[in-house]
C-alpha cells in the first residue's frame, strides 16, 4: 500500500537521534495533560493507524492484545504507551525502529 511505504520513508528520514531527544525532553516530564491510563486508551479509537491498513480492529482493541500478547515482558507498557501524545504517525507507529540501530 503507498500510503504505509510512504509511512515507512518518513520514519526512517525523521527519527533522528536528534528527534528522539527532542520528544524525550517535551515528553518527558509528563506535564502535558492528567487522565487515567483508561481514559487514554478510550482516545485511541480516534486514531486511524496507516500503517496498518488491513486491521478490522480498532485501535484499542489491537493496543490492549499487542499488551497481552507480550504481557510477561516488560513490553506490555512499551507496545501500548506510543499510541498515545498526538504526534505524526511516523513518530509512534510501525514494526521497526530506524533509530535502534544508532544506539
Amino acid at each position: 500500500c503507498k500510503f504505509v511505504e510512504e509511512l515507512y520513508q518518513r520514519q526512517h528520514m525523521n527519527q533522528t537521534y536528534n528527534f528522539a531527544k527532542k520528544m524525550r525532553e517535551e515528553y518527558g516530564k509528563l506535564n502535558k495533560v492528567k487522565m487515567s491510563i483508561w481514559e487514554c486508551c478510550e482516545m485511541l479509537d480516534k486514531i486511524v493507524d496507516v500503517s496498518d491498513p488491513d486491521l478490522e480492529e480498532s485501535q484499542i482493541q489491537h493496543a490492549l492484545q499487542t499488551a497481552e500478547t507480550v504481557r510477561k515482558d516488560y513490553f506490555g507498557k512499551a507496545l501500548l504507551l506510543p499510541s498515545f501524545g498526538g504526534l505524526p504517525q511516523w513518530a509512534v507507529v510501525g514494526e521497526s525502529c530506524p533509530l535502534i540501530k544508532h544506539i
